[in-house]
């Protein structure tokens, strides 16, 4: 795992369990197994669990497990679905944002999920739109 990487990973931890109530840990693990499709993602999600159990004073190694479990489930749909398409990250984005609110205890729901949601879809338009990757629209 590269600098940039681990440095956007701590800040997204940091952000996230003390100033932001939006879920940013969902897409982070999102995008960033679906750039790499490497193993080191459940370890990220692991620490992502444990770092923000802890920062959120809550009981440890309930988000990691919910973490672990969604990338499991995002790496066993890898074939059935077409996991580099902008919908498909977009969709499980908010999937992910709404059960962990849920898990969480949070209010608005639903509105926090579509605005995380929305927003990664427009960044990954956006920034993908210069870069001909394969993602499909």
């Amino acid at each position: 795992m590269g600098k940039l990487l681990t440095a956007i990973f701590l800040f997204v931890i940091f952000l996230q369990g003390s100033f932001v109530s939006l879920p940013l840990v969902i897409p982070f693990l999102v995008i960033t197994y679906v750039f790499t499709r490497d193993s080191v993602i459940f370890m990220l999600a692991f620490l992502a669990g444990i770092l923000l159990d802890i920062l959120l004073v809550r009981d440890l190694g309930i988000l990691s497990i919910f973490f672990i479990v969604f990338v499991f489930l995002i790496t066993v749909y890898e074939r059935k679905f077409e996991i580099e398409s902008k919908r498909f990250i977009a969709s499980i984005t908010l999937l992910g944002s709404v059960i962990y609110l849920y898990l969480v205890g949070s209010q608005n729901i639903l509105i926090q999920s579509c605005i995380v949601s929305a927003a990664i879809f427009l960044f990954l338009l956006f920034s993908l739109k210069r870069k001909r990757r394969s993602f499909i629209g």
